[in-house]
């Protein structure tokens, strides 16, 4: 246990340190149990806070096992057992957390607390609500990011193009990679979008479908869904991309591999468009590249003539436990942690990360920040990624399900099958080897 200063908060230091309003109960017990991946990073990232502002705490930090970070049962029984008062938590782990009810809804001391939630940006919190549906918000976060698309003006301009505004769909995005694929000015090799370098093909179709919400698998039903409408056009688009050469990368080899695309595209004027977060965009603030570039709306599964961006993510979003024993210790830090005050004191710090609180959120010349905030809600691109259900599936399932689709979808790559013929192969193969790991499981 590590303990942070033995002092108790004073009148004048009251004054300054938030919440130093506990009652007797708490005055007579001032442990705060903290869950974190690491004690030393706690330290490094929160130690100075928690010795400036809670010198009255005693903080034991709990690391869960490493087949924790892997087996959803070990979580959830580490979780239980431990009964941390203060959890520190990646939007994954916070959703699996808040479903299964190992969580404390907040709202009970945010009202009692009187602490105002509406500075906090609304897709914040429609975030954090989002893990279920019962309405309650069982943590909350000091920042996020969340991704747009940039673009080259340049490029726009001397190909003869209407820069992008709104958010456009997949299909148009493509249609777009195409168009600079097959024309050349000047010999000039232009792509229309920068992938991901050294990603496996099937890593686009999964991006595709993601964004609509589309899932391998039923994971409450186990039902296999994968020879639908909306897969085979994701991989049908992906496939067509590839063939032409618009996604800008070569297939290092027959059978299983990464997909190999030339590194920097975006910055070398190369490519029209990348993903791009507010890290990227702060970076080029002070280190701009040789182009008059711009930021436009994600793409979307179903666009919208307002530019909105996607896939929220936090570092940090802080919680309670269900069963903590010291919850109000834990929530006068949580108040802290997301309040007005330590906003303020961090609005000109520039990490990658947006604050939870718009109104401190930095200005760029030339370039809508807001854009960042405006996130198509509710849906599956602010929901959680659906991949994390996959580990309430079995394990001997989960060893098998990335293989087979890879294999399928490689087969489509060599032109040995046909989109169709991949998918209904997937499915029976995939729905197979679920109904075994099932049967097996249930022994």
């Amino acid at each position: 246990m590590k303990k942070i200063g033995m002092a108790l908060c004073t009148l004048s230091a009251s004054l300054l340190a938030t919440g130093c309003f506990q009652d007797t109960k708490e005055s007579e017990d001032p442990t705060l149990k903290v869950m974190f991946g690491s004690e030393q990073s706690f330290y490094r990232q929160y130690g100075d806070t928690f010795a400036a502002k809670f010198p009255d705490l005693d903080v034991e930090i709990v690391v869960p096992e490493s087949s924790a970070w892997t087996n959803v049962k070990d979580y959830s029984r580490f979780v239980e057992t431990e009964r941390p008062d203060l959890l520190i938590l990646n939007p994954s782990d916070y959703d699996f957390l808040a479903s299964n009810k190992l969580l404390l809804d907040l709202s009970t001391l945010i009202k009692r607390s009187g602490f105002d939630l509406d500075p906090i940006s609304p897709v914040v919190v429609t975030y954090l609500k989002s893990a279920t549906n019962d309405g309650g918000l069982y943590g909350l976060t000091r920042s996020f990011t969340s991704n747009v698309l940039v673009y080259n003006k340049d490029l726009f301009e001397r190909y003869g193009l209407a820069e992008p505004t709104g958010s456009m769909s997949w299909e148009q995005l493509y249609k777009l990679m195409d168009h600079f694929n097959r024309t050349a000015l000047a010999g000039e090799r232009v792509y229309g979008y920068e992938a991901p370098n050294n990603m496996h093909p099937f890593h686009f179709v999964q991006t595709i479908a993601s964004s609509g919400g589309l899932s391998f698998v039923n994971v409450e039903s186990r039902q296999v869904s994968l020879n639908t409408t909306g897969w085979r056009n994701a991989i049908q688009l992906v496939t067509d991309a590839i063939s032409s050469g618009a996604l800008g990368g070569k297939r290092a080899q027959e059978g299983a591999r990464n997909y190999i695309t030339e590194a920097d595209l975006f910055a070398k004027g190369k490519a029209a468009l990348k993903d791009g977060n507010f890290q990227t965009v702060s970076e080029w603030i002070n280190n701009p590249p040789p182009f008059r570039w711009g930021i436009t709306g994600a793409v979307a599964y179903k666009p919208s003539e307002e530019a909105t961006a996607s896939l929220f993510s936090s570092s940090e979003i802080f919680a309670i436990s269900a069963k903590a024993d010291h919850k109000e210790n834990a929530w006068r830090v949580i108040q802290y942690l997301n309040s007005d005050e330590l906003a303020r004191s961090e609005s000109g710090i520039r990490n990658g990360m947006l604050p939870a609180r718009q109104d401190y959120a930095p200005e760029i010349a030339g370039h809508d920040v807001g854009m960042f905030y405006r996130i198509a809600s509710p849906g599956p691109s602010v929901k959680r990624d659906p991949l994390f259900d996959f580990l309430d599936l079995p394990e001997a399932f989960t060893k098998v399900m990335a293989s087979i689709i890879l294999e399928e979808f490689d087969s489509v790559l060599d032109g040995k099958s046909t989109v169709e013929e991949a998918l209904e192969r997937m499915q029976l193969r995939e729905q197979a080897a679920l109904d075994a790991a099932v049967v097996e499981e249930s022994k």
